[in-house]
């Protein structure tokens, strides 16, 4: 069901089994139709993982498009504060969260892939993914009042946030890669000037962004 974001967090403080949906931004294939029709720019990310291997969730990539690089960001672990991993002492093993309910974006979605794979390939289990969102403001209001627990970018996050503990990954480093598509072929001087300013602004963040707290809630507010 699509709900919006007080009804959905509510839900499920009373019915801890619901699965609430709700609409929001998340990263579909149609961005890229989009980009194709109008002739402009898109975003998109993939993720992948250091530890024993290296594992990447891309997204397919349609012929007619040119794929530039903007930035790079920490995945990180977001627990509830009140959660027994939230005290100060480190990274949180992601293998110890294997009984948690997660929250991600709706199947098909980078997001989802990333949470799913992530958690297989460095936690050895299949995550209890009961709530999806594309929302990301959604997902922090589950993990608050819900008691999930999410894997969201850096730049999702608030800077601050009482009712959240933030902590990066034992047993790797996850991250996110932001590229900006656009129609191949030299880029008109409005599209260009767009581009421009989106380039200056991923080498703000890129040198803004937190790298991996160990503890607190910290972060860069950013899109979703």
């Amino acid at each position: 069901m699509a709900c919006s974001r007080p009804p959905a967090a509510s839900s499920c403080r009373r019915w801890p089994g619901c699965s609430p949906s709700t609409p929001g931004s998340g990263s579909r294939s149609p961005s890229w139709r989009w980009s194709r029709r109008c002739r402009s720019c898109a975003w998109a990310g993939s993720t992948s993982s250091s530890a024993t291997s290296t594992t990447a969730t891309p997204r397919p990539r349609p012929a007619g498009l040119a794929f530039t690089p903007l930035l790079e960001e920490p995945l990180l672990l977001v627990l509830p504060a009140g959660h027994p991993f939230a005290a100060p002492g480190g990274a949180v093993p992601l293998a110890a969260l294997r009984d948690e309910v997660w929250a991600s974006s709706a199947a098909g979605t980078g997001h989802h892939a990333s949470v799913v794979g992530t958690c297989r390939e460095l936690g050895g289990y299949e995550p209890d993914l009961r709530h999806r969102s594309n929302d990301a403001d959604v997902q922090l209001e589950l993990v608050r009042t819900a008691g999930a627990v999410a894997l969201m970018p850096a730049l999702t996050l608030p800077a601050a946030d009482p009712g959240l503990a933030v902590s990066s990954v034992a047993e790797g480093v996850v991250r996110r890669r932001l590229v900006v598509a656009t129609r191949e072929g030299r880029p008109g001087p409005a599209l260009r000037t767009v581009l421009a300013t989106v380039d200056r602004q991923g080498r703000s963040l890129a040198g803004a962004a937190p790298a991996a707290p160990s503890s607190g809630s910290s972060g860069a507010p950013g899109p979703r």
